[in-house]
């Protein structure tokens, strides 16, 4: 008898880890559109992407290719990494298509690149303090690299693509 439950088992376990993926996948793109919507920004795209850029060494993220609009109407593509108790990673966010510019006579929304607080008094919030400190690191890092690559440029030597980004 035990030998004729096996086959029903296993389907079963399957069957399982099927709906627990599906679950997760749900939970993730609500995560994934939640993260932008406080940016100001809509999701357009996800793609579960199991071997995406960042796969090897991860072990409970889950990787997705998405597509956003930002705030002020700029496409974008990226590489998102979100789980339960991690919160939502973007890597390799580029602009992929520019914003319409406005029409003329009409002068662009200034936003601020680091909005206060909720409370509206413009203080600081250990979050809106995180943010920015992720994006100074991101900006430095990228400054970083852009002298270099300008360095190399100048001295003659021949820039390998795949060392940039």
């Amino acid at each position: 008898m035990e030998n004729e439950m096996g086959p029903f088992l296993i389907v079963g376990m399957l069957v399982l880890a099927l709906v627990i993926r599906l679950i997760a996948g749900a939970m993730d793109g609500d995560r994934i559109a939640h993260y932008l919507q406080e940016k100001g920004a809509t999701m357009t795209s996800k793609h579960w992407s199991p071997f995406g850029k960042g796969w090897f060494g991860s072990e409970k993220e889950r990787i997705y290719s998405i597509s956003y609009v930002d705030r002020d109407g700029h496409e974008h593509e990226a590489i998102c990494k979100t789980s339960l108790f991690a919160g939502v990673y973007l890597t390799d966010d580029h602009i992929v298509r520019q914003a319409r510019p406005k029409a003329e006579g009409v002068p662009p929304v200034r936003r601020p690149l680091f909005p206060a607080s909720d409370a509206g008094d413009g203080a600081p919030t250990p979050e809106t303090d995180r943010d920015t400190a992720i994006r100074i690191a991101r900006l430095e890092s990228e400054n970083r690299q852009l002298r270099e690559e300008i360095e190399r440029l100048r001295s003659g030597h021949r820039v390998d693509e795949t060392s940039i980004g």
